[in-house]
C-alpha cells in the first residue's frame, strides 16, 4: 500500500495599494515570520516560514476573481501544507486575524475549494484603507 500525502491550501485575500515587490518586502518586515523572495514574474515564494510553502499573487487573470472580485481584494497569498503538519484550520485561522490586523484591512480565509471561510477585520477598516 502506498502512502499519499495530502496537500491542504488555503488562501488569504485581501486589498492593497503597494506593488508585489514592495508588498512582498513589506511582509518580510512584519512581525509574521515571511521571508519571500521573488520568482518567476510577479510571484513571490516563501520556503522558509513554515509550515508548508507561501506564495503571493496580484489577481491578473479572470479565473483569480473567484470567490473574490479584485475590487475587494486584489491579492492572495497561498499556503500549501502537507496535511501531517498540524492543526492547519486553526493555523490558517489565527494567520487570517494576524494578517488583518498587521496590515490594517479586510482579509477573507479561502479554503482550497474556493469557499470562504471567514472573514476577519471590520468594514469600517476595510473602507478607509479604501478610499485613503
Amino acid at each position: 500500500m502506498d502512502i499519499v500525502l495530502y496537500n491542504n491550501l488555503y488562501e488569504f485575500h485581501f486589498w492593497a495599494r503597494l506593488k508585489p515587490a514592495r508588498l512582498a518586502e513589506f511582509l518580510n518586515l512584519l512581525p509574521l515570520g515571511f521571508r519571500f523572495q521573488a520568482g518567476p514574474g510577479d510571484l513571490f515564494l516563501d520556503r522558509e516560514r513554515g509550515p508548508g510553502v507561501f506564495s503571493l499573487h496580484l489577481k491578473s487573470k479572470q479565473s483569480e476573481e473567484i470567490p473574490l472580485p479584485s475590487s475587494e481584494a486584489n491579492y492572495y497569498l497561498r499556503w500549501q501544507a502537507r496535511a501531517s503538519e498540524g492543526d492547519l484550520p486553526h493555523l490558517a485561522g489565527r494567520l487570517a486575524r494576524d494578517l488583518s490586523r498587521e496590515l490594517e484591512t479586510r482579509v477573507y480565509l479561502v479554503d482550497g475549494y474556493g469557499r470562504v471561510l471567514r472573514q476577519e477585520g471590520g468594514p469600517d477598516e476595510f473602507e478607509a484603507e479604501r478610499s485613503a
